[in-house]
């Protein structure tokens, strides 16, 4: 009848056996390969088939993506803390495993460039009481944790930008001398200090006397 067809014939050279080439660390107590990664982070596993011709797919899964996931490329991704297992798969079915275990992901350093803390990591300070005398402010503060000396400030407003007097002090007790009849705004804060750093802590509440 004159009718004419065309077909195509995909020909797979079958694969006898696969083999991830990139799998980490032997773990002699357990018997299997580790690969670690952080959670956060990727890695990608490499593999041969056998023979080296073969042109099956493979097909790539993790026992459980929550702790890590692997795309059709072999990349896996850690996202958290934990062990599982990823497996490629040939079209008839030969595989090969290996472990991967996620490490929980580096906490972000709270310092600067220079050294100082961005978050604050020292209790807040908090002022037990202040009496006054005769020109005079004595300052007594709660101990705060980790601290090793308190930074205490008066001034003659609450905003300290008048009048304002800063003093370093390794103890809990300040007397400050200052103007007869005068209010004061205080308040206190701890310090502590490495080779490498050092950590503020927050501002107490601000408290105002007035001397005699």
């Amino acid at each position: 009848n004159g009718v004419e067809g065309k077909c195509e014939i995909s020909v797979i050279i079958r694969c006898y056996s696969i083999k991830i080439t990139n799998k980490g660390s032997y773990i002699y107590t357990e018997g299997n390969y580790v690969t670690q990664i952080d959670a956060g982070s990727t890695h990608t596993f490499q593999y041969e088939l056998d023979p080296l011709g073969s042109t099956e797919e493979v097909k790539w899964t993790s026992a459980d993506p929550a702790i890590a996931t692997v795309d059709g490329n072999g990349t896996v991704t850690g996202i958290k803390a934990g062990t599982t297992c990823i497996t490629a798969e040939t079209q008839t079915g030969q595989k090969d495993s290996v472990y991967v275990t996620v490490k929980a992901a580096a906490k972000k350093s709270s310092q600067t460039a220079n050294g100082k803390a961005n978050k604050n990591v020292l209790g807040k300070a908090k002022i037990k009481s202040i009496k006054a005398s005769r020109k005079k402010l004595t300052v007594k503060w709660a101990k705060v944790k980790k601290a090793d000396y308190y930074e205490v400030q008066f001034a003659t407003n609450r905003s300290f930008t008048k009048g304002k007097d800063s003093y370093e002090e390794w103890g809990t007790k300040l007397t400050f001398k200052g103007k007869r009849k005068k209010t004061y705004f205080v308040r206190v804060r701890a310090v502590s200090e490495s080779y490498d750093k050092t950590v503020r802590g927050k501002w107490s509440a601000v408290k105002k006397k007035k001397t005699k």
